[in-house]
């Protein structure tokens, strides 16, 4: 074994080619040429035995420091993952979404199956007693009623068709937070209310409607960024169940351990809430409320966005599932 002066004598070049050839590939092996590749893979070895032997027998530690730091640099490089095309990053998360919503479509038929009872039960009881209606119309929200039984919207100005999207871009996306959030800390309660409350609400404002003569004008209005927005409040009330679940029956796993697994999924749902409530918002600023379009495009809008998300929930990625369900081992 050569001395600890011989090593800094000759190993001195080699140590400084491979920080160099570090700095030249910077995470992309391919700028290198196939030589120099090789290069860069014999003086790291030849380095990390250097580093060995001089933790052990040098008293420099400012040359053990550099050449660990060196070495360390030098695998990260080797051993990085590969970057991925961004593209491929965007679909491979889109594939992840669909296959979650398709894995835990129980939780979000609960939470449909919930708003709509709402919607049914709130309606039937003001039909068979108008006194109901006060049970069912939170405070202050009268004018709103009133409104939606004139049959009426403003022309907004480009302005305010901003300041609403900007609106119910940040106020829908907090509700379905606090849903998903309070779901889980009361162990799905608070999910089924919050489902139900909005559901009822609902019933009541279309048995209002109804009297008024004014239920297509409510239904046309609403369906454009409905189909968008309730579906992802559907998917807020389905992540606090997922989770709220995992809580109530653990299985064999610890609470904790099923917690996180579930956490992963409802996660998920969560961030696919707040996309779609995002992206409602646009369309209920600009487009859903403005007098001036006509019922059959809003009819148009609502089919092709209905259509978009079953056919994206139901079929994106499932050529991949087949693929790894046929690569998996059988038992």
């Amino acid at each position: 074994m050569l001395s600890e002066e011989a090593i800094f004598e000759r190993r001195q070049s080699d140590w400084r080619e491979l920080q160099r050839l570090l700095g030249r590939c910077n995470g992309n092996f391919k700028v290198l040429s196939e030589d120099e590749l090789q290069t860069f893979v014999r003086l790291y070895r030849q380095t990390s035995a250097d580093l060995a032997y001089l933790m052990t027998h040098s008293s420099n530690q400012e040359v053990v420091d550099y050449l660990n730091a060196l070495v360390g640099q030098a695998y990260a490089e080797l051993y990085r993952a590969p970057r991925r095309p961004f593209l491929t990053v965007i679909q491979d998360s889109l594939v992840s979404v669909a296959q979650v919503v398709r894995r835990r479509r129980v939780a979000i038929r609960v939470a449909m199956v919930i708003f709509f009872a709402g919607i049914v039960v709130s309606y039937g009881l003001i039909q068979s007693s108008p006194g109901y209606l006060e049970m069912f119309v939170p405070p202050g929200m009268e004018e709103t009623f009133e409104h939606w039984k004139s049959g009426e919207h403003e022309e907004r100005t480009g302005i305010q068709g901003i300041g609403a999207s900007f609106f119910y871009a940040q106020h829908n996306p907090l509700v379905s937070i606090v849903t998903a959030a309070l779901s889980l800390v009361t162990v799905g309660i608070f999910g089924v209310s919050s489902m139900w409350g909005n559901g009822a609400m609902m019933g009541a404002l279309l048995h209002e409607v109804v009297l008024a003569g004014q239920a297509g004008f409510l239904i046309f209005s609403v369906i454009p960024h409905g189909i968008t927005e309730i579906g992802g409040i559907f998917m807020a009330g389905a992540a606090g169940f997922v989770m709220a679940g995992a809580i109530i029956n653990p299985g064999r796993d610890s609470r904790a351990e099923a917690l996180r697994k579930a956490g992963k999924d409802g996660f998920v749902l969560v961030i696919l809430s707040l996309v779609m409530t995002m992206m409602a918002a646009p369309i209920e600023g600009f487009f859903s409320f403005d007098p001036r379009v006509p019922d059959w495009a809003r009819i148009v809008v609502a089919a092709v966005t209905l259509f978009g998300w079953l056919a994206f929930f139901r079929l994106y990625g499932r050529d991949k599932e087949s693929l790894e369900g046929a690569e998996s081992p059988s038992r």
